[in-house]
């Protein structure tokens, strides 16, 4: 192999040149902009996986997949709080509409869910791949520790589900 070979190959994708949207926002509105300015940390899509099982013959172990899919289809994102919480608050509009903790109601599946996209982007921002996340739902939404002993930005956690992970 030669080193005209390797660069024939192409650049590397970067792990910190992606971005996430909500093309039709969030559920019950808020700015799904500022949501997806404020995540500055990392994003790790979860494994694809299928079910599995053995078949043993005479001593032998032979592993077979099924055709099940047995993803956990929950990931989760940390995201800067901002000073008037309006991030916080949107996002808690949203968790209400999927389960309010306060009366035991929630609003039919389908107006609690939307679509995320993570896109790859090069180093001129063009878009090389797209990662589209269907049905996403908030189910997990944690308040920021507070430390008087940092002044690094609060973060919230949330965590999502979703219907279908596909790649183009």
């Amino acid at each position: 192999m030669s080193v005209q070979t390797i660069l024939n190959l192409g650049d590397d994708q970067t792990v910190n040149q992606y971005q996430i949207l909500f093309p039709a926002g969030i559920p019950g509105g808020g700015d799904a902009t500022n949501l997806v300015l404020r995540m500055d940390t990392t994003f790790a899509a979860p494994a694809q996986t299928m079910s599995k099982y053995d078949i043993f013959y005479k001593g032998i172990k032979i592993p077979k997949t099924g055709t099940v899919t047995d993803t956990d289809k929950s990931f989760t994102i940390e995201v800067r709080l901002d000073q008037k919480g309006d991030i916080y608050k949107a996002l808690d509009g949203w968790k209400t509409r999927c389960y309010d903790f306060s009366n035991g109601t929630a609003l039919p599946d389908l107006m609690t869910r939307t679509t995320m996209l993570v896109q790859l982007t090069d180093t001129q921002e063009n878009v090389m791949m797209t990662w589209t996340f269907t049905g996403v739902k908030i189910f997990e939404l944690t308040p920021p520790s507070l430390d008087n002993a940092t002044g690094d930005p609060a973060r919230v956690t949330i965590g999502f589900i979703y219907a279908d992970f596909t790649v183009a």
